[in-house]
């Protein structure tokens, strides 16, 4: 399958270059207001084709460079803006929890006493 795909391709390259080669007479490009046709205006129109996908080419890598540094800066933003969000509401809901801070403060306390009498309990056996 591979050389028949190799054998298509160097096909293909070669009625593209006999195309090319018969048929020069049929370019014609006009440069500067003048009509230039022939091995001439092949030549030019060929040059002009291959200068315009370099400097698309060239484009196509500025855009992509901008837009990934793009989308990291609203990456970034995005995650601030999360971060800044669960602040505001930590801050929004600690009123409401400081009784449930206050009983959990108390069961702490207990059990933190507990474990330093079964502690002595323990040293003292």
């Amino acid at each position: 399958m591979k050389k028949l795909v190799a054998v298509a391709i160097l096909v293909l390259f070669a009625m593209l270059v006999w195309d090319i080669g018969l048929n020069l007479n049929d370019m014609h490009v006009e440069f500067d207001g003048d009509e230039v046709g022939g091995p001439l205006g092949a030549l030019i129109g060929l040059l002009a084709g291959g200068a315009g996908l370099l400097i698309a080419g060239v484009v196509l890598a500025a855009v992509g460079l901008f837009l990934a540094m793009l989308f990291a800066g609203l990456g970034i933003v995005a995650i601030l803006g999360l971060a800044a969000g669960a602040v505001v509401l930590a801050a929004l809901v600690s009123p409401l929890l400081l009784p449930l801070a206050l009983v959990m403060l108390v069961v702490w306390a207990f059990s933190g006493r507990r474990k330093a009498r079964a502690k002595a309990a323990a040293e003292a056996v």
